[in-house]
């Protein structure tokens, strides 16, 4: 289009932009413009444009006019970002909502009535490097975890999800604190995502054990050593659990000896006594480790150098257990009918 003044180039125009023309709207302020200085027109007076600062790898930023003539010379400004939304200012901050290619687009009033548009593409790429990882501690509460998210860059991550792997509904908080239903091994998943679409995601093992119980095959054994009427006596003292197929039984003894030639203890007759408190506990249907407690409390003696005691704790075919550590067994021990003294056996260890 040819006016006196200036020669028109449409890039992408439309018959609605012929119309504004026509109808006296610059055509420097219409998007997909071209305006060509004419053979009689006089030099531009103004010349819009702006650089950034920001951007690139994350969604927020700023833009700068850097046009002609200085910014205290200009009438208006507006902004158009791309994404639906404007701004008036000189030089305005904004953030996108998603990474991905946006044409911004500056246009300015001069104080002498000129009028000039440019438009950039702005590129928002996703930053690569971010790490999704989590550690966890016990809060005492049985079944209760705290999750704590190490995840990096620090103070870049918009958000998070937790799955527990218990089919619980996924958590979006930083560090929750989640209690299970029983005690086993959860793979619990985190995913981050970052305010610049970084997203990642990591899966651990978490053991809950919340009822600290022995693995397998929980035992106690040693020796207790006691001087009485100038002679030196022992007992050897062993607690344990016998898992076999037709039976589940706390196996406890003790034997008594003295310290006789060379310093060598030989068996030796006493009035033993144990007694048994404890707990074991019952696996059940859902695989958790240790549910429903049997309790354990029996007492035993005799008049000889080795004492045994069973306890029956598993009733139904192939019933697994197991001890918590938190319930000892507790043996006394005396040698005739004087109480010598009195030992708690430690807390059971596991193979």
């Amino acid at each position: 289009i040819e006016s006196a003044a200036y020669n028109y180039e449409f890039k992408n125009g439309t018959q609605s932009t012929i119309n504004l023309i026509r109808q006296g709207k610059s055509p420097l302020s219409l998007p997909g413009v071209v305006v060509h200085k004419g053979a009689t027109a006089p030099e531009f007076t103004c010349n819009a444009d702006f650089n950034t600062n920001g951007f690139g790898e994350i969604l927020s930023g700023s833009f700068l006019y850097s046009g002609n003539p200085p910014a205290n010379k200009v009438i208006s400004f507006n902004w158009y970002f791309g994404d639906g939304t404007t701004s008036t200012e000189q030089s305005p901050s904004h953030t996108f909502p998603n990474t991905g290619t946006y044409e911004v687009c500056l246009e300015i009033v001069a104080e002498d009535g000129c009028i000039s548009r440019v438009c950039k593409q702005i590129t928002i790429a996703p930053k690569s490097g971010c790490f999704a990882i989590f550690g966890w501690n016990k809060t005492g509460t049985p079944g209760s975890i705290t999750f704590l998210d190490s995840s990096t860059p620090l103070g870049q991550i918009s958000s998070w999800a937790w799955d527990f792997g218990d089919g619980s509904p996924i958590v979006n908080i930083q560090n929750p604190t989640h209690v299970f239903s029983c005690d086993k091994i959860y793979f619990v998943k985190l995913t981050i995502t970052t305010r610049d679409g970084c997203s990642k995601s990591v899966t651990r093992p978490v053991e809950v054990s919340s009822y600290n119980c022995c693995d397998k095959n929980p035992k106690v054994n040693g020796y207790q050593y006691y001087d009485w009427n100038g002679k030196n006596y022992r007992f050897h003292y062993e607690a344990k659990h016998v898992n076999l197929p037709f039976a589940r039984y706390v196996h406890t003894a003790m034997r008594h000896s003295k310290k006789g030639f060379l310093g060598i203890y030989w068996w030796a007759k006493a009035n033993l006594s144990i007694s048994l408190r404890g707990r074991v506990y019952k696996t059940d249907e859902l695989g958790c480790f240790c549910k429903t407690p049997i309790v354990i409390d029996s007492d035993k003696s005799k008049y000889t150098f080795w004492l045994i005691m069973d306890r029956n704790v598993g009733s139904e075919f192939l019933e697994p257990f197991k001890a918590r550590r938190e319930d000892p067994w507790n043996c006394t021990f005396k040698i005739t009918d004087r109480n010598i003294s009195e030992y708690h056996v430690a807390q059971p260890s596991c193979d």
